[in-house]
């Protein structure tokens, strides 16, 4: 037996998905970043080549985060359009 789908919440329930999902984005950047800042600087420590990786690992780390920051925030955008088109926001839908 498949299972159905949770159904999507509305009103003041959705604003706060929305919410959530923004704040989850937020900790996945920082995240993203301390981790390769966290990588850098062991790798530094291991191979006695401070501070090279370390400031190499997070320019690389902070393009990353930039990158899946501009993919879940288009990702995010769409979903709000069409929740918008489909009426989903307590709104009329557009025409």
């Amino acid at each position: 037996m498949l299972a159905t789908p949770p159904e999507r919440p509305n009103g003041p329930d959705r604003a706060l998905a929305r919410g959530m999902q923004y704040a989850a984005l937020g900790i996945e950047v920082a995240g993203i970043v301390a981790g390769s800042a966290w990588l850098g600087w062991w790798l530094d420590v291991k191979f006695g080549t401070n501070p090279w990786l370390l400031l190499t690992l997070v320019l690389l780390g902070g393009a990353a985060a930039m990158l899946q920051l501009f993919r879940v925030a288009q990702r995010l955008g769409r979903e709000a359009e069409e929740s918008d088109s489909r009426g989903e926001n307590g709104n009329e839908p557009k025409a």
